[in-house]
């Protein structure tokens, strides 16, 4: 029986399946039907992947006795692959993963740590089999419909706007952290094109991992802070480090490394401050 304080928390997951619903779908057409060559695995991959993984977090659910914590945590980490990932290296990685995850009781976001590792060790390429193959030039348009190198399932930058408005309305959802992480961004990346003079601004700014992450990953309740000052502050560091990562490392990656290194930051002051010797600076990140 679910009770009245877990309500508006199921029915916010419920919001991100939805969400993530339309982004497979997506997906599916962009990395399945659109590079279709009469390979039917290559056709259903996006739609193989993203389904196992759920399903493996259904079963870990049931075995752990969690209510959709293990298959939100799989199909947020699968929509993120490559799209030539390896089933043979993802879903065994995966799988370890979510069970170390719940017999260490992992403080850090264990999304973002797994989507960490697997980026650093492996550094993939994120185009799918008819990018690799040839020269592509995407547009302003064609990027923010979706039409662009990112991981299997999260290109669809419009899908990702819709879906931070409709989780929006949820009383559970953090809804100033993207919008704050993002200008925090924007307002960085503006400032040094002026400077460097450079002309792929637009670009730049329509960088479907940074929305994904912004939208879906950053404001999750429990790796995340309560009061909305310091909300602020953590959403604040998280757009200048997403800054920083993306323009000095690698656009793709470098998204994944700012978030892993905040939740870091955080996981680390929680665990001094129960050692009494807190870190001033990452204080207010705490909640």
């Amino acid at each position: 029986m679910i009770n009245h304080y877990e309500e508006p928390k199921l029915n916010l997951i419920n919001s991100i399946y939805i969400s993530l619903f339309c982004l497979i779908l997506f997906g599916f057409y962009k990395n399945g039907i659109k590079i279709y060559n009469g390979n039917y695995f290559l056709l259903f991959k996006p739609l193989i992947l993203t389904i196992s993984s759920f399903l493996m977090g259904y079963v870990l659910d049931k075995l752990f006795k969690q209510k959709k914590k293990y298959s939100l945590y799989a199909l947020l980490i699968s929509v993120c692959m490559p799209p030539q990932i390896s089933f043979v290296i993802f879903l065994p990685s995966l799988l370890i993963w979510l069970i170390l995850n719940h017999y260490l009781s992992l403080k850090i976001n264990p999304i973002i740590c797994y989507l960490f590792l697997f980026l650093i060790f492996l550094k993939p390429s994120f185009f799918n089999s008819l990018e690799a193959n040839s020269v592509h030039f995407y547009g302003i348009i064609d990027t923010f419909l979706g039409f662009n190198v990112g991981g299997i399932c999260i290109t669809s930058i419009i899908i990702m706007i819709l879906s931070y408005f409709y989780f929006s309305t949820k009383f559970y959802y953090k809804k100033e952290i993207p919008v704050i992480a993002y200008f925090t961004y924007l307002i960085s990346s503006c400032l040094f094109d002026i400077l460097t003079s450079n002309s792929n601004l637009l670009i730049n700014l329509l960088n479907s991992h940074i929305f994904f992450l912004l939208i879906y990953i950053l404001p999750l309740n429990q790796y995340s802070p309560i009061k909305k000052k310091n909300q602020y502050l953590y959403a604040l560091i998280s757009g200048l480090l997403i800054f920083v990562c993306t323009r000095f490392y690698n656009p793709l990656i470098g998204p994944f490394i700012a978030v892993f290194l905040i939740n870091l930051f955080i996981t680390i002051n929680k665990f001094c401050r129960k050692k009494r010797n807190d870190f001033s600076f990452f204080k207010k990140l705490l909640k």
